[in-house]
């Protein structure tokens, strides 16, 4: 089965103050804290998805999908949860992703190494992921990076690069990926998968991004996000 790499993603969008690879869709501006608090966060969000695609293949067979989050960070380590509904060969099932690692920076390299467990009500197998991503910011508007995962229990491989242009016209970001499996995945061909999108961040919590994703396994098409985060330091930077 496919999963989304949904902590690297979480990471980019979410995080405070920092930027990172894979979709950085959202900075969420916080009031100073005290030295002994500033260390320890906690984000959490919810999206709504047009269609759920993992690595250019649809989840949730071309339906809707209402998607939740909720990570805890303190200095580079970090923890969380992320919950989808799916849907595959016509039965209905959960997604519960359980994630931690470490976000080290240094300079305008931000790294990512850690570990995420899927785990799916209505499948017995054993799914988890180590991963690792480098994304750099060559610019304040450019940035690039990649990723690559590696499934510790049914033995298959991702690699991904991916690129963001900030600070266009109408405030909207560019951002796309292009990735593969190597052909572990078992298809027939190689999986090849890239998408390409614009998007918008309204009141620094809520993102509207409307993405092409394709792959050489599965059709094209057009997917509309909505989707809505902020943290506990940023709500408590606003009383």
């Amino acid at each position: 089965m496919l999963r989304a790499r949904i902590p690297l993603a979480v990471v980019a969008s979410i995080t405070c103050s920092t930027s990172s690879s894979a979709e950085d869709k959202v900075e969420i501006e916080t009031a100073p804290l005290a030295a002994e608090d500033s260390l320890f966060d906690v984000t959490f969000g919810l999206a709504f998805v047009s269609d759920y695609i993992s690595e250019g293949v649809s989840l949730t067979e071309n339906r809707p999908a209402l998607q939740g989050y909720v990570e805890a960070t303190y200095d580079i380590f970090y923890a969380g949860t992320w919950l989808s509904n799916i849907r595959t060969d016509g039965i209905a099932d959960t997604e519960i992703d359980l994630y931690a690692g470490i976000r080290p920076t240094f300079g305008d390299l931000s790294l990512g190494f850690g570990y995420t467990h899927y785990y799916y009500p209505k499948d017995p197998t054993d799914y988890g992921e180590l991963n690792a991503t480098a994304s750099y910011a060559f610019t304040e508007r450019f940035s690039a990076g990649g990723s690559y995962y590696h499934d510790i229990f049914v033995d298959t491989d991702w690699l991904e690069a991916n690129a963001s242009l900030k600070d266009l016209p109408f405030e909207l970001e560019a951002s796309g990926t292009l990735g593969t499996d190597f052909g572990s995945y078992g298809f027939e061909i190689h999986d090849i998968a890239w998408d390409l999108g614009v998007s918008r961040t309204f009141a620094d919590t809520m993102t509207v991004d409307l993405r092409y994703y394709d792959s050489t396994v599965d059709h094209g098409r057009v997917v509309l996000k909505l989707s809505f985060d902020t943290s506990w330091s940023a709500m408590r930077g606003s009383e």
